[in-house]
């Protein structure tokens, strides 16, 4: 992914996605706050914080540069997560880097909302469909607090429920779900099913 954020003509901060991380890299915040690259690098190398946050936000890479002649030569840089930014931007003063320290803190927003939302699962709905003859005769959704159990597995379900809960729950909970499994054999012959409850009327074989 090589989603790039952007602001303005005038202040377009350079935040990307590198290695999975979003961040920025200390040439573009020597150029974008009008500094020598290398007093950059001093002054990353002398920051007075601890050893797990430089390591955790200052990654030491390398970039490209031509020589006069010919050849390139590659010279150090560091790839600089939101955190590090903000450490290392904290003393830079003027009109100039307040606007700046602005414009990449809205793009370190837009990325990471962008980022969250490219790795959001889709969405989901579970459907239950009641068929006659085949035929669809209705449809509902069903929540996720909600399970499908067919009358032949009631005895796994059983034995499920007698593993998972304390035992002082179990009348209650096995009481309902037979209550239950006796409305749905009484709906299936056809008679008046028991009325169990006023929320999961006609709700097929739900438990």
């Amino acid at each position: 992914m090589t989603n790039t954020a952007q602001a303005t003509p005038e202040i377009c901060p350079h935040v990307a996605i590198i290695n999975g991380e979003i961040k920025t890299t200390s040439l573009k915040i020597a150029e974008h706050f009008g500094k020598q690259h290398k007093s950059v690098l001093r002054t990353i190398e002398k920051m007075q914080c601890s050893a797990d946050f430089r390591e955790r936000n200052f990654a030491l890479s390398s970039y490209a540069q031509s020589l006069p002649k010919s050849g390139i030569k590659n010279l150090p840089c560091y790839e600089i997560t939101r955190d590090g930014f903000a450490f290392l931007v904290m003393g830079f003063t003027g009109a100039k880097a307040a606007q700046w320290k602005e414009a990449y803190i809205t793009a370190f927003n837009r990325m990471e909302h962008e980022l969250q939302a490219s790795l959001a699962p889709p969405s989901r709905a579970r459907i239950l469909m009641h068929l006659t003859n085949g035929q669809i005769e209705r449809a509902e959704a069903l929540p996720d607090t909600m399970c499908l159990v067919s009358v032949k597995d009631t005895a796994t379900v059983v034995d499920f429920i007698r593993f998972v809960l304390p035992e002082a729950f179990l009348p209650t909970v096995l009481n309902a779900a037979t209550q239950r499994v006796l409305a749905i054999l009484e709906r299936q012959k056809g008679a008046k099913p028991i009325n169990l409850s006023t929320n999961h009327e006609n709700d097929g074989d739900l438990l």
